[in-house]
């Protein structure tokens, strides 16, 4: 499974193995045999994979979609609004736009 989902997830974004074995420090052949071969990476490489691509690891394995929770839970409200709270105002600045690159990205997929 994981070979289709890397093989769609560089059709999805318009990249070629060439790319994303330049954005990962691997020789392209490396991402081939990830596709073509059915060879996994190790799972810290395959971390980068999925932070570089925004998505879980569960998606980049399996192909599964996560569950879409609408709202946090009050707990993880209260959690995020302590740290956010900690931070200095440009810091501030920078969360909420990952937040909103983040956003973007799921409404994509």
């Amino acid at each position: 499974m994981f070979a289709n989902n890397l093989k769609n997830l560089l059709i999805e974004r318009k990249l070629s193995q060439k790319d994303l074995a330049e954005r990962l420090g691997v020789k392209q052949n490396t991402v081939s045999d990830w596709i073509n071969q059915g060879n996994s990476p190790k799972l810290e490489r395959l971390c980068r994979i999925s932070d570089y691509f925004l998505i879980s690891l569960d998606r980049l394995i399996k192909g599964a979609d996560e569950e879409y929770s609408p709202s946090p839970s009050p707990e993880e409200t209260a959690e995020l609004r302590r740290y956010f709270d900690r931070l200095l105002a440009f810091k501030r600045g920078k969360v909420v736009g990952y937040a909103q690159l983040l956003a973007d990205t799921e409404a994509k997929d």
